[in-house]
């Protein structure tokens, strides 16, 4: 009898251990379809962000964005904005581009005149990209 508690146990643990390896799987960010473009952005440490495609499709994108830096910063396009980002590191997070146009990123946490890295002139970390 004490037998088949222990066996009982054992599947509960084991459910257990199987559910917490789906949740670290998972990605972080809104659910994107099985065909969703991925669009990569860098933040450079000049602060400059680059696209790769410069260029994509409206719908929903997955982006992963790179932090080149050395600070941690906030990444922000289309009203989606991305957790800070550490130093070289990369976070991925679905946006819904509804709309063709251009796009701007910037990064929130430096604001307008950048406080990251002044510089005459200076309209804030920004890059653009391309919706068609």
């Amino acid at each position: 009898m004490r037998l088949a508690g222990l066996e009982g146990l054992n599947v509960v643990v084991a459910t257990f251990v199987a559910a917490g390896f789906l949740l670290v799987a998972v990605p972080i960010g809104a659910p994107a379809s099985a065909d969703a473009q991925l669009v990569r952005a860098t933040i450079w440490p000049n602060l400059v962000i680059t696209f790769s495609p410069k260029t994509f499709r409206h719908g929903t994108v997955l982006m992963r964005v790179k932090n080149r830096t050395s600070s941690a910063h906030e990444f922000m396009i289309n009203g989606v904005t991305w957790r800070r980002i550490r130093p070289h590191a990369s976070v991925t997070n679905s946006v819904t581009f509804k709309r063709r146009g251009i796009y701007q990123a910037t990064l929130p946490d430096c604001g307008y005149l950048s406080m990251c890295a002044p510089t005459a002139g200076d309209s804030g970390p920004t890059g653009r990209v391309r919706v068609t």
